[in-house]
């Protein structure tokens, strides 16, 4: 992690001095190839340290985070047509 910030500061400067040098090229290319290696060690990390038999639920919550599943709303809007239907101009006659 580390080594990936410094190369990310050389990065930086070398972006500033000259954006579309060879160095600079090559430098970015090296960073990201770093991210991804961070990224996946971390990944492997979580994988490998996750206590299956304890707190299900907060893996469980986990698991649907990373499927995209969109968390669905706890609180609906409970408004009935009555009430709609009191609303100062809901009586406009077309």
């Amino acid at each position: 992690m580390e080594e990936t910030c410094g190369i990310n500061k050389k990065y930086g400067k070398s972006f500033t001095i000259d954006p579309f040098s060879n160095a600079t090229v090559t430098l970015g290319e090296t960073l990201i190839n770093h991210l991804c290696n961070d990224r996946n060690d971390r990944w492997h990390e979580l994988v490998e340290n996750t206590d299956m038999t304890k707190n299900s639920k907060k893996l469980w919550r986990f698991i649907k985070r990373l499927n995209g599943d969109p968390v669905p709303h706890t609180k609906g809007i409970n408004v009935t047509a009555n009430q709609v239907a009191t609303q100062p101009g809901a009586n406009i006659k077309q």
